[in-house]
């Protein structure tokens, strides 16, 4: 369980520090079209944080269940 939130956490780091790069990166080159760098942020918040609290969430309901007796 603890995995799951350590690693819920390194994908939200991560994707800050990718869209602070992102952002910063354009703006020094005065970029204005789409980049890979955008896909990149949006993914690790989606499917690195969002996919492993997820997880923990179901994690969470399966102990319930069980702990309950049903």
């Amino acid at each position: 369980m603890k995995r799951y939130m350590n690693m819920a956490l390194l994908y939200a780091v991560l994707a800050m520090a990718v869209g602070e790069v992102y952002r910063e990166f354009t703006k020094f080159n005065g970029f204005t079209a789409k980049t890979t760098l955008s896909v990149v942020h949006t993914h690790y918040f989606l499917l690195g944080m969002v996919v492993f609290l997820l997880l923990l969430l179901l994690l969470q309901i399966k102990r319930g269940v069980l702990a309950s007796g049903a």
